[in-house]
C-alpha cells in the first residue's frame, strides 16, 4: 500500500493563522485528500508546521481512530522532494514519519506520509531475520539511515561476520499504516 497522500492549497500568510477543521479524515489505508484554502500571494507556497502537524494528525487518526500527538520541526516548502521528518506519538510510542512533497501546481502542494524505521531498528531487525536463516546472527549490522516506508524504497547497509564485511540491500515490499515490510538481500561477494 502506499504511503498517505495529502493536498494542501494556498499559500501562507504568516500575519494570521490558517482557519482550522476538526473534521478527521476518513482515509482507505494510504490515500486520501484534504484542502485547507488560503489567501493568495506570490512566492513559493508553504505549508506551517501547525497546519502539517494537524494535517498529518488529522490523516492518521482515520487510520489508527484516535488523533495522535504530531511534532514537526520546520514548515514544508512547496517543493518537489522537500522532505521534512515528524514525529508522532500513540499510546506513549513515538514514530518518525516522513512528509515528502510529491507534486506542486501553482499554490498546491501535495504531499505523502511514510512512516519511517530508525536505522537502529532496521539493524535489529536485519540481525534477527538472518541470524534465523542462518542460524547464527552477524556481527554486527550497521545502517547509515533510516528507512522511508514507501514500496520500493532501499536502504543500502553493512553487516559484518568476523574479518568479513557483504553489502546489504533492504527494500521496503509493503506498508500498511505505520506497519512497515522489507525484504532483505545479502550481496554474495565480500567487500
Amino acid at each position: 500500500m502506499a504511503p498517505l497522500s495529502r493536498r494542501h492549497h494556498g499559500c501562507v500568510r504568516r500575519s494570521r493563522p490558517a482557519p482550522r477543521s476538526r473534521t478527521p479524515l476518513l482515509l482507505p489505508a494510504g490515500t486520501g485528500l484534504a484542502a485547507l484554502l488560503l489567501a493568495g500571494c506570490g512566492g513559493t507556497p508553504v505549508v506551517e508546521r501547525a497546519d502539517l502537524e494537524r494535517d498529518v494528525a488529522q490523516t492518521l487518526a482515520g487510520q489508527v481512530g484516535t488523533e495522535p500527538e504530531v511534532s514537526c520541526p520546520d514548515d514544508l516548502t512547496g517543493t518537489v522532494e522537500e522532505s521534512v521528518r515528524c514525529e508522532v506519538t500513540l499510546d506513549g510510542d513515538q514514530v518518525p514519519v516522513e512528509v515528502v512533497v510529491t507534486e506542486v501546481d501553482g499554490s498546491d502542494i501535495a504531499y505523502e506520509v511514510a512512516p519511517t524505521l530508525l536505522g537502529s531498528s532496521v539493524e535489529e531487525q536485519v540481525s534477527a531475520r538472518l541470524a534465523e536463516q542462518v542460524g547464527v546472527a552477524p556481527d554486527d549490522v550497521s545502517c547509515p539511515a533510516d528507512l522511508v516506508g514507501r514500496v520500493g524504497e532501499e536502504l543500502r547497509c553493512v553487516l559484518t561476520a568476523g574479518s568479513d564485511e557483504l553489502g546489504v540491500t533492504v527494500t521496503v515490499t509493503e506498508v500498511d499504516g505505520a506497519e512497515v515490510e522489507f525484504d532483505v538481500q545479502v550481496d554474495e561477494e565480500i567487500s
